[in-house]
């Protein structure tokens, strides 16, 4: 055998070793680059439009100070309407957890009405707020996002009167019914939350139902 075709067969053979190395690089980067297009995909699931305009909602819903404790001698548990308007008057700070959990306690679901168990999914898709853009009281409310890490190191809240954590907000096709679980807490040691069906009539939205699910 001449030194030359074996000159010629060791670069052939060299040749497809370095095709399939490059290929298999090839092939490897675009599995790569798509496992962290789909990691960094499910780590920023970002809230939408609609998801924007419930939370708004609901804060301006249910977001009121504690009403005063009634004076010891007085037996009347009856709050008068001038205090109420009064109360309602205050505005708040109100801070909206940034994690939206896509779940609710399958316990719950017997107690969801027909027409909004069939909305939740089961796809783990969680969502993060990551600015508060687009989520604005019309009470006056301020919204904000809360330092995680300080809520860590105390049960009480210093920087803002109320914490509300939502969960994923699942809507039907034509987003005129929406359900979803929030908590509202006054501080790590106070709260309830309840999961809420709601469905839009004439461009409103109203409750439809709402389950009580956790006291702390």
């Amino acid at each position: 055998m001449s030194t030359s075709f074996v000159l010629v067969y060791v670069l052939r053979i060299v040749k497809i070793f370095l095709v399939k190395i490059n290929r298999d690089r090839i092939f490897g980067s675009l599995i790569l680059t798509s496992l962290l297009f789909i990691s960094g995909c499910k780590q920023t699931a970002k809230i939408h439009d609609p998801d924007k305009e419930l939370i708004s909602w609901i804060v301006d819903e249910i977001a009121f100070p504690l009403p005063p404790p009634p004076p010891i001698e007085s037996k009347d548990a009856i709050i008068l309407k001038r205090i109420v308007d009064s109360l309602l008057s205050i505005k708040l700070i109100v801070a909206v957890y940034p994690v939206m959990d896509a779940t609710i306690e399958n316990s719950e679901l017997k107690n969801i009405p027909n027409g909004f168990q069939e909305l939740i999914d089961t796809i783990p898709d969680t969502k993060y707020i990551t600015t508060t853009e687009g989520i604005k009281s019309q009470k006056g409310h301020t919204i904000v996002l809360p330092d995680t890490t300080k809520m860590k190191d105390s049960y009480d809240f210093n920087d803002f009167d109320l914490l509300f954590n939502f969960s994923k907000i699942w809507y039907n096709r034509g987003g005129t019914r929406a359900i979803f679980e929030v908590g509202v807490s006054r501080s790590g040691l106070a709260g309830g939350a309840a999961i809420f069906c709601l469905e839009k009539v004439k461009g409103k939205w109203q409750v439809v139902e709402l389950v009580p699910t956790t006291i702390w």
